[in-house]
């Protein structure tokens, strides 16, 4: 979502991470967390934020008359970006006295995405996770196809085909759940084979593997 607000007002986005980062263990204390400065409340600016969860992604966007600095955190990893480029200057510069962060750098690849950023906008792809799919399950040669369900099909139970190894269909549905972000036209094939989760047969294996062939076919496709 933020990517594509970005790609709306034409923010560049970059993107730089905390050295330093640990897992620690659960806390039993309370904890309570000062304001960001910068993004106070305006009316309780002496107020504090009680800790209830810890969470590891967290948006904060802060508005200075109409100029906007939005920024995505993500465990250690930090994307931010502005219609108003001193901003994202700014808030990098105070990043890096107060942390210990690697370099500042355009945004290029976030959880599996890659992005590529131009006067045009944004494009996002996933070339190299959708390689490495393929790879993975040995269908990188596999002939493409135009689309990942033929229409006229009907899916169901399948009583009389073999059964398959239910981990590893499991692990089929489960490796698109990295591309469905950017590949939105295989979603309803998805949907459709992982009614059968619980009991596979190799007729759903079969229809399985037309999307690994779609997808074979769109590998250097993107938004």
């Amino acid at each position: 979502m933020f990517l594509d607000f970005a790609c709306f007002k034409r923010f560049k986005v970059y993107h730089m991470d905390v050295k330093p980062t640990f897992l620690n263990r659960d806390l039993q204390e309370k904890v309570y967390i000062e304001q960001p400065k910068g993004f106070q409340l305006s009316k309780d600016k002496d107020n504090v934020w009680k800790l209830n969860n810890l969470e590891y992604n967290n948006l904060y966007i802060k508005d200075e008359n109409g100029n906007l600095l939005i920024i995505v955190v993500y465990v250690d990893d930090i994307i931010f970006g502005s219609n108003f480029n001193f901003m994202s200057k700014s808030f990098a510069t105070a990043m890096h006295k107060e942390f210990e962060m690697y370099i500042l750098r355009k945004l290029y690849f976030f959880l599996g995405l890659e992005i590529h950023q131009s006067l045009k906008g944004i494009y996002i792809s996933q070339t190299k996770c959708l390689k490495e799919i393929l790879r993975k399950f040995g269908m990188q040669n596999y002939a493409p196809v135009s689309i990942p369900m033929i229409t006229w099909c009907k899916i169901g139970k399948d009583h009389e085909s073999p059964k398959v190894d239910q981990i590893m269909y499991k692990s089929l549905i489960g490796s698109f759940l990295c591309v469905k972000s950017s590949i939105l036209d295989i979603m309803q094939a998805i949907r459709v084979l992982g009614r059968f989760m619980l009991n596979p047969k190799e007729t759903h294996v079969n229809a399985m593997k037309r999307i690994f062939r779609y997808l074979h076919g769109t590998i250097y496709f993107g938004l």
